[in-house]
């Protein structure tokens, strides 16, 4: 063979050598390099979504800590069913306590909610102005609810008396 030949062949073998490299060794890693940047790319928006679920995992638990505390705020401003003698026993304590006279009713319990009933209450006081004044004010500090809807004040100068009718809403809780 001639030099020229042989300086073709190896000049037509190098070229195929170096396509052979281009598209068996160099394509294919190009390939798996672009596969690899693609996942890594999914990888990231997946951290960055469960990064951000994990901030609102956090910020839910803190927002269910503070209605939990609210919640049993407001189970507290509710009487307990069952304890209407409590209730009225804590009424009578304080009427004791300012030396009021007083009657109390209660009225037919309705149904308001679900698990919460109404409870209408008449009260008919009477007592010395600031004693009245002190008994309207430990009603007042009650933790529960105790909705006044009407106030009558009758006033007995000659006897230094006050007469007051009272209606009110309580509002109960099934436990």
């Amino acid at each position: 063979m001639s030099s020229e030949k042989k300086l073709i062949l190896m000049i037509i073998t190098t070229l195929l050598l170096i396509l052979g490299m281009v598209f068996f060794i160099i394509r294919p890693n190009v390939l798996e390099i672009k596969n690899l940047n693609q996942k890594i790319i999914k990888q990231r928006k997946s951290l960055e979504e469960l990064y951000l679920k994990g901030q609102t995992i956090t910020k839910v638990k803190k927002e269910l800590k503070e209605i939990e505390e609210k919640d049993q705020l407001l189970k507290n401003i509710f009487l307990k069913e069952g304890e209407e003698l409590k209730f009225i026993t804590s009424l009578e304590k304080i009427a004791k306590e300012n030396e009021i006279i007083q009657e109390i009713r209660l009225g037919e319990k309705q149904n308001f909610k679900d698990e919460y009933k109404l409870i209408p209450v008449q009260l008919s006081l009477r007592g010395e102005f600031f004693d009245l004044i002190r008994y309207f004010k430990e009603i007042e500090n009650f933790d529960f609810y105790f909705n006044i809807d009407s106030l009558n004040i009758l006033s007995l100068p000659e006897k230094k008396e006050i007469n007051v009718s009272l209606t009110a809403k309580t509002y109960w809780r099934k436990e």
